[in-house]
């Protein structure tokens, strides 16, 4: 299910759940919504929760088939563990014989190879990053708290800014609520002064301005990002695979969506991609020119810093 269907469907618990996406904000408030309707008196006692300081498979299924202390079930919750063939199997032969008093999380990112068996018994959230429109009435919601006003332009340049993540979102705002006050009028240059921009937000931005053939832009953005202490190496490889989504978007029958799992991105990147008339044949070359240069980074021929400012002036004369 995804993460906003979740609050509806806990009249009634499940014993085990996959807790998965990337939005660390939406994981853990999905890991408190099903806290909260499991235990209602006596949360140090009845909620349990393991990492890899303190994992222990066989204490964990130990506490998973007691029973709970004045309340109707214990919380168990396994969080940011990649799970060893050995714990699947032992998770799963009590998964086979559960005990309705218990309510067992997996909270993590991704799920791993060894894992999957593990969803047969689980019933999964969703909490990857959240539509624009949901995401645009959390914020409005927040600001209208506050008794802040603003418009839709702008908090359409705040979730850009943060790249659809709530967790940054929420963060973000509460600096802007504090220095707009109660009260006041959040504005789009208050976002453009106060929030640091995502990297792939500005990635996108520096491969747009290098299709428009805009030195002036596609240098200051770089610029930007390299005084907000991002690493060449890295910006250069998200470069590529920018140019290389803008390829497949351009060159692929795959519908937006099919496409989005297969690149594993966001569906709106697709979107946005195909929304562009762009030339296969100079998106071919440009990758070309990456591919070259990255083989000479790592032949030593080129510097990361030379490499990519070469990339970005010839991608411009492409």
């Amino acid at each position: 299910m995804k993460f906003v269907e979740l609050k509806s469907s806990l009249n009634n618990v499940k014993n085990a759940y996959f807790i998965l996406g990337k939005d660390s904000y939406l994981r853990n408030s999905a890991q408190k919504l099903i806290e909260n309707a499991c235990v209602k008196s006596l949360p140090d006692f009845n909620i349990n929760s393991f990492d890899n300081e303190n994992f222990d498979i066989t204490k964990i299924l130990d506490i998973c088939q007691s029973m709970p202390l004045c309340d109707n079930r214990r919380v168990v919750i396994i969080k940011n563990i990649t799970l060893d063939k050995t714990s699947v199997d032992m998770i799963l032969k009590y998964l086979q014989k559960q005990n309705n008093y218990c309510c067992l999380l997996f909270v993590k990112e991704e799920l791993s190879t060894n894992e999957k068996p593990l969803l047969n018994f689980c019933e999964t959230v969703d909490c990857n990053y959240l539509d624009e429109k949901i995401i645009e009435k959390i914020i409005a919601k927040k600001l209208q708290e506050k008794l802040i006003k603003s418009d839709i332009y702008t908090i359409k340049c705040l979730i850009s800014y943060c790249n659809y993540n709530l967790s940054k979102i929420n963060l973000e705002l509460e600096k802007l609520i504090a220095y707009v006050g109660e009260g006041g009028i959040l504005k789009k240059n208050h976002i453009e002064l106060m929030v640091v921009k995502d990297v792939e937000y500005s990635i996108f931005e520096l491969s747009n301005a290098v299709l428009e053939k805009n030195g002036e832009v596609a240098f200051k953005v770089l610029t930007y990002m390299i005084e907000n202490g991002e690493s060449i190496q890295n910006m250069f490889g998200l470069l590529l695979s920018s140019f290389r989504r803008l390829f497949f978007a351009r060159t692929s029958n795959l519908s937006n969506t099919e496409l989005a799992k297969h690149l594993e991105v966001k569906e709106y990147a697709i979107k946005l991609a195909r929304n562009k008339k762009l030339s296969a044949t100079k998106l071919k070359e440009i990758l070309e020119l990456g591919s070259k240069l990255d083989f000479q980074i790592r032949k030593g021929e080129i510097t990361d810093k030379n490499a990519i400012y070469t990339f970005i002036s010839n991608s411009i004369l492409i």
